[in-house]
């Protein structure tokens, strides 16, 4: 199946050079010049009056052009998108609520500094408020992939009720009510523009039924995110969840740890930086630090104190491979980040090719799976391969295994002694459990 990169509309409007440009090239070699394109249009907003609308208006100016939407309940939304989109389901175009998961969706979206020019003229931007173009670069690390479209939709305003008194304006309740409070406090404050340039205090509201919550964010970029890995290669597995899998094994940090598949080493780190009782988030900053009702020091003495506990005593024997030798690369630049690059020896090497370096150990894995990174039939053959290698130079060793393939167990020939069900990245997968013998005799 080949690649293809989506575009990503935020908010309900769908934009017509939006739309146009965003998605003609995803079509271009599977179409004729005359014949109608049919792009696919994926939405959680469950109030079409205005989609259908917009999309109306562009089929009857675009003849050549048919729109598919599809409305999803918002929950159904955001479990089906990734996983449609990791599997490369037809979907052209996709519009999501600001922030609600781009991380999660960012990587397959495709790049419009790429795409606009040439299908909409190198003056593609002008049609959009810098505003619009600023925010979409915020929700995915400064790359120009999402547009930030707020000609439609809801809006949730805050306020200081003190200073509104103070300025003897009402809550503000329509645009023209936000000007005149806007003008006020122009003249209060002596100037026409207030900069945007303050600490950052996001706001997320969670809904359910008639219950809402509202949380102010003090981390700024998911808590997922380490500081550590700066690039990523195809399907990466998320620090939390790696974590997770080291947690759930039963090694310990004085036993032998293998990944032979470990693409940018995020499983060998993150259990690297366990061992040494490294904080996880000791390499990253939160968006809460810039605020003044926090005192700095306050921030420095947490990470003096995450840093005392840091356990450098310990000798690590953590190895690390991949066939990739770019992802290996990749690796070791995360590794040296995370401050446990001598913990782990990485290894450009097929897996096949690996000797064993001790009698006992525990293999912790993410090995390919789903129809992003190969066939079932591959796969089945990957298995397979893995389940002879395991047997003929890990007979020992106990095997942590986390796949999607639904036949696993049959393919690597071997029926795991635990096995549990886990989500990477929307994808159902099996964390196949296979206790070994450990060196001290009795069964982990």
């Amino acid at each position: 199946m080949k690649k293809k990169k989506v575009m990503s509309v935020v908010l309900a409007a769908i934009m017509t050079v939006g739309l146009l440009s965003g998605c003609g090239t995803s079509k271009e070699s599977d179409s004729k010049e005359g014949e109608q394109v049919t792009l696919n249009y994926w939405t959680w907003f469950p109030s079409t009056d205005q989609i259908e609308e917009t999309v109306k208006a562009v089929e009857k100016g675009n003849p050549d052009i048919k729109i598919n939407m599809t409305v999803m309940e918002s929950k159904a939304f955001q479990e089906k998108v990734p996983l449609a989109l990791s599997t490369e389901e037809d979907i052209d175009v996709i519009g999501v609520q600001p922030s609600a998961f781009a991380e999660e969706v960012q990587d397959y979206l495709a790049n419009l500094d790429e795409l606009m020019p040439e299908a909409a003229g190198e003056d593609w931007k002008e049609l959009y408020s810098e505003k619009c173009l600023e925010q979409g670069n915020h929700l995915t690390s400064g790359d120009t992939k999402m547009l930030v479209l707020t000609n439609s939709g809801s809006m949730i305003g805050y306020y200081n009720a003190a200073l509104l008194k103070e300025l003897g304006c009402d809550v503000p309740k329509t645009i023209e009510e936000y000007k005149v409070a806007a003008e006020k406090l122009k003249e209060k404050y002596k100037r026409e523009i207030f900069l945007e340039n303050g600490a950052l205090y996001s706001i997320k509201i969670q809904c359910h039924k008639d219950i809402f919550i509202v949380m102010l964010d003090s981390s700024g970029e998911s808590l997922t995110k380490r500081g550590y890995r700066a690039q990523k290669r195809v399907a990466p597995i998320k620090e939390t969840l790696a974590a997770a899998l080291v947690y759930l094994s039963k090694w310990k940090a004085d036993e032998v740890l293998l990944d032979p598949m470990c693409g940018t080493g995020t499983i060998a780190i993150e259990a690297a930086m366990i061992a040494r009782n490294i904080a996880s988030g000791a390499n990253r900053n939160f968006a809460s630090e810039k605020w003044s009702i926090i005192e700095k020091n306050l921030w420095t003495d947490i990470r003096d104190e995450a840093f005392s506990n840091e356990d450098l005593s310990k000798e690590l024997k953590i190895y690390a491979s991949d066939i990739d030798e770019r992802s290996i690369e990749i690796a070791k630049e995360n590794s040296e980040k995370a401050g446990v690059e001598d913990d782990i020896i990485f290894e450009v090497k097929d897996f096949k090719n690996i000797e064993s370096p001790a009698k006992y150990g525990a293999m912790i894995v993410n090995p390919p799976y789903g129809e992003r990174l190969m066939g079932d039939e591959d796969i089945e053959e990957l298995y397979r391969d893995f389940g002879n290698f395991c047997k003929k130079k890990l007979a020992k060793w106990s095997y942590y295994i986390i796949t999607s393939y639904e036949d696993f167990e049959k393919a690597f020939d071997k029926k795991a002694t635990k096995n549990r069900k886990l989500y990477n990245g929307g994808i159902k997968c099996y964390y196949y459990q296979y206790f070994g013998d450990r060196k001290n005799g009795y069964k982990n």
